[in-house]
């Protein structure tokens, strides 16, 4: 959707569950069970993910479609300004780096207390990665370069109280959709099932 003028536009997709495409212009492909989108630091490649165990990355100046080779498909994806490539599939997340064929596990049921629950991703300039964790009910930032994982907002009871108060003291309910303010940085999450949007004051 263009901010400007308000015009919608097809950039993947031709309306068909279907796993097809690749090669040719994003919006004749077939997707399958789109969950999860996210354009790369220079924003010219939109990636996504969803239920076809793949992720496809449409060039946004040339239109082309192609799945990206060796990296499976979970429920979100995330890429930062080092083309590291972040897919987030309940308990795991995988990242394949730039240059390498093979994803590695950065996060899963092993390295992560409480467990994770991964159902949306961003990252932040400084390419940290956000979690929203619909099994721990929280929000939570992996550092990359220190494996440090903060969480950043959720008691970790699944509720409503809390609100206007300390963010790790605030009830949740299955947090899904997170982002940062383009400008401020600030952090917002849809707080699903208390159907409100509610963002991390600093």
């Amino acid at each position: 959707i263009d901010g400007k003028t308000g015009i919608i536009t097809t950039i993947a997709g031709n309306g068909k569950r279907e796993f097809s495409g690749d090669g040719g212009p994003g919006d004749k492909a077939g997707l399958d069970g789109t969950a999860g989108i996210a354009l790369d630091g220079k924003q010219k490649k939109l990636y996504s993910t969803g239920f076809s165990k793949r992720v496809r990355v449409v060039d946004l100046e040339t239109g082309i479609i192609e799945t990206v080779p060796g990296l499976p498909g979970g429920r979100c994806v995330a890429v930062d300004s080092k083309g590291r490539i972040y897919v987030g599939k309940g308990e795991t997340v995988n990242v394949l780096e730039p240059g390498k064929k093979t994803p590695r596990v950065v996060l899963d049921a092993e390295n992560a207390k409480p467990p994770l629950g991964v159902v949306a991703m961003c990252v932040d300039r400084n390419d940290h990665l956000y979690l929203a964790d619909m099994k721990s009910q929280t929000i939570r930032r992996y550092e990359p370069d220190t494996g440090k994982l903060t969480v950043l907002a959720g008691s970790g009871k699944r509720g409503r109280g809390g609100l206007n108060g300390p963010a790790l003291a605030a009830e949740l309910a299955d947090p899904h959709g997170v982002c940062l303010h383009p400008t401020t940085g600030i952090v917002h999450f849809a707080d699903s099932f208390n159907y409100r949007v509610v963002r991390i004051e600093r």
